[in-house]
């Protein structure tokens, strides 16, 4: 066993990073950790700060980017920008605010919104009273919009037709009554085929209720080691993997072919008027525009648990942290802290609480110490891995895989100078003496790439010598590296989802404009809503635009004359804050064209490039075959049992779902796992159920 405490290292501060080290100090309750260490390329210290643009030579502002380009500076009247691979950016948490200089207003630039079913989440909420719950896309300024007109709280879906249509989900004025008017014009748009899917919602928020119950038992059952364990237990592991195209024909739901293309003439509030009540085309319409916003992935691209989960938020009620999301990882790193704190104390015991380095780790690598006589993985800093930062008992990699730019290697057991590739995703302990030194050749049924991807998986040692992987030799009492005799094992390629890329997502916040409804087809007069999604038509017309939200609206002090010629739109007399998601940086002229020459771009946020991105591509469906547990360096070594693990929360959300009550989830799940295995907790004796699925 370990001579010293646990010491645990986080890579990655986001909402997994802060969860995890909050559920372990909950754990931890005799205080046995020695430390826990954060390290995150990019701390969140809070919402940044929009600062003053630069003029460009040619007159026109230059837009502070924020992303993987080589200059934070791009001229946006031509859109310059250079390649998206920029290795020395780190995109940093996906709950990130920006706050406006002029008037303090935070806006999300990435997970605006929260469930009240997202457990995890309000409990952590409630556990901090300086955290306060607002409305959705609350910006943390006490003022609503300045002009009446623009206070309605309305969502409509752009389909890019000359005669585009709308729907609405929050009628004017917050009367009693509001909440049935939209249920009922609703219920007339889509007909049958909003019941099946709204009760197939139900079920499935049902079924992921109860989560925290399990999360809280110590029976056998409940220590998951995988997502796909936790999906089938809670009976949603179908909907994981089928695609939500699919899973809606399954269910019944109008397809395009069944229902047509269904367009009114004129305003997009004036089919409500009209009767009779036609059906609209749910999945193209509805479905399709919550998962491009949310995902920017079409409804045969991602399973049936996003599609929920997406459906699930259009029906709410929702939620926001006043002043940013972003306050909620503090408020986990600082919960952790008083809960360390209280521990130690009560066990009479000095315990460093844990601590946030701002640093980017490059290399994780198992071996063992003969100096110190540790075993465990060891992290470095920089591109050589010659700066230590530390050994540790366990790590927990709290961020993505394809974007973390991490070499995980484990030392030879002949030579403890070589490196070899770390077999992420599973140990396997082979006692078979006749195991041959590589696997199977490139023409083997089993797996016709093996040999390509031994080849991209082999990585050059500190020697600059080029490793092998080495059969051991249990039966050698002669060697030195008894401590190595790491099991015989090939480091199978990780599986698809972890090699996936991310979607690419462009937050685009803009200042003093108002949108002109005349390029959304809406008439003369009419106010557009405060939230437009878009059709995968609707986005094809528009720029690659996935959304574009109001989030404050301001009266000017002096309106603008009306000329003979033109009669100015009543949307043009005020000036509006907006939020857009699209696909690629807006340049100038797009945001000219949508909101007019006055209009001011506040800030941009690339989520994306070569090391980046919102959500994974989930090609229809979710990857399963992940473990929580991505490495474990103890199998085997005599005297250690529990050093040298590597955990990987994120697991979750390439299985399905990415959200932060899921990040809470993987979260949760790993500090559970991790307790077990220092002993800070014991497994039970489970009682056998049956688990209906959706």
């Amino acid at each position: 066993m370990l001579a010293h405490g646990q010491r645990i290292a986080v890579i990655g501060q986001g909402i997994t990073g802060s969860f995890v080290t909050k559920y372990l100090a909950d754990y931890d309750v005799h205080c046995k950790m020695d430390s826990i260490t954060i390290f995150e390329a990019r701390p969140v210290e809070g919402p940044v700060v929009a600062t003053t643009k630069t003029k460009g030579s040619n007159g026109d502002g230059a837009v502070v980017i924020d992303g993987p380009t080589t200059t934070s500076i791009v001229n946006d009247k031509d859109n310059n920008t250079t390649a998206m691979d920029d290795p020395t950016y780190w995109q940093g948490s996906r709950v990130t605010s920006v706050q406006l200089s002029e008037n303090g207003m935070n806006i999300e630039l990435g997970a605006s919104i929260g469930h009240v079913n997202f457990h995890l989440v309000l409990e952590m909420i409630r556990n901090d009273p300086t955290l306060e719950l607002g409305a959705p896309f609350s910006t943390g300024v006490d003022e609503l919009d300045d002009d009446p007109r623009q206070q309605e709280r309305s969502m409509g879906i752009y389909h890019g037709h000359d005669t585009p249509w709308r729907f609405r989900t929050w009628t004017s004025g917050r009367g009693p009554w509001t909440k049935w008017i939209n249920k009922v014009l609703l219920l007339a748009r889509y007909q049958f085929d909003l019941l099946k899917v709204t009760q197939l919602t139900q079920q499935a928020m049902d079924k992921f209720q109860q989560l925290p119950q399990l999360f809280h038992s110590t029976e056998a059952d409940t220590f998951f080691a995988s997502p796909a364990e936790i999906w089938q237990r809670l009976g949603l592991l179908p909907a994981v993997q089928t695609s939500w195209s699919a899973f809606l024909d399954h269910a019944g739901v109008t397809t395009e072919q069944e229902g047509g293309t269904a367009t009114r003439n004129g305003s997009w509030w004036s089919w409500s008027w009209s009767w009779p009540f036609s059906s609209g085309l749910l999945r193209t319409e509805l479905l399709t525009a919550i998962n491009l916003v949310n995902y920017n992935q079409p409804n045969d691209q991602v399973n049936a648990l996003v599609g929920l989960g997406s459906f699930a938020a259009v029906r709410g009620p929702l939620f926001s942290i006043r002043g940013g999301n972003h306050a909620l990882i503090r408020s986990a790193l600082r919960q952790a802290r008083q809960v360390r704190h209280s521990s130690c104390l009560t066990m009479g015991r000095p315990g460093p609480v844990p601590m946030v380095v701002e640093q980017a780790v490059t290399h994780v690598i198992a071996h063992h110490d003969k100096h110190t006589g540790d075993y465990g993985l060891e992290l470095f800093a920089s591109a050589e891995g010659d700066r230590s930062l530390g050994m540790f008992d366990a790590v927990v990699l709290a961020a993505p895989l394809q974007q973390c730019r991490i070499q995980f290697l484990v030392q030879s057991s002949m030579d403890e100078a070589v490196l070899q590739p770390m077999p992420l995703g599973g140990l396997v302990d082979n006692h078979d003496d006749q195991m041959d030194e590589f696997p199977p050749p490139k023409d083997s049924k089993e797996n016709p790439n093996d040999d390509t991807e031994r080849q991209e998986l082999e990585t050059k040692s500190t020697k600059a010598s080029r490793p092998l992987l080495q059969k051991n030799n249990n039966n050698n009492d002669d060697n030195d590296d008894d401590l190595l005799n790491i099991p015989k094992a090939w480091p199978r390629p990780l599986p698809d989802a972890a090699r996936r890329p991310y979607t690419q997502v462009v937050t685009t916040v803009v200042r003093g404009g108002a949108l002109r409804g005349k390029v959304l087809g809406l008439w003369e007069g009419d106010v557009a809503p405060r939230s437009i999604l878009l059709t995968e038509a609707g986005k094809a017309a528009l720029y690659n635009i996935t959304a574009i939200t109001r989030i404050h609206a301001a009266a000017r002090k002096s309106p603008t004359t009306t000329t003979t010629q033109t009669q100015t739109p009543a949307t043009s007399t005020s000036t509006s804050t907006y939020k857009l998601f699209s696909n690629d940086i807006l340049n100038t002229t797009i945001l000219q064209t949508l909101f007019g020459r006055s209009v001011q771009t506040e800030y941009v946020k690339v989520w994306g490039g070569a090391y980046g991105g919102a959500t994974p591509q989930y090609q229809g469906t979710g990857e399963l075959s992940l473990p929580f547990l991505l490495y474990d360096g103890a199998v085997g070594v005599p005297g250690h049992t529990t050093s040298g693990a590597l955990y990987y929360p994120l697991a979750m959300e390439l299985s399905t779902l990415a959200c932060m009550e899921i990040s809470a989830t993987g979260a949760k799940a790993v500090a559970k796992l991790m307790a077990q295995r220092f002993g800070w907790i014991q497994a039970t004796t489970s009682n056998p159920a049956s688990h209906d699925e959706l």
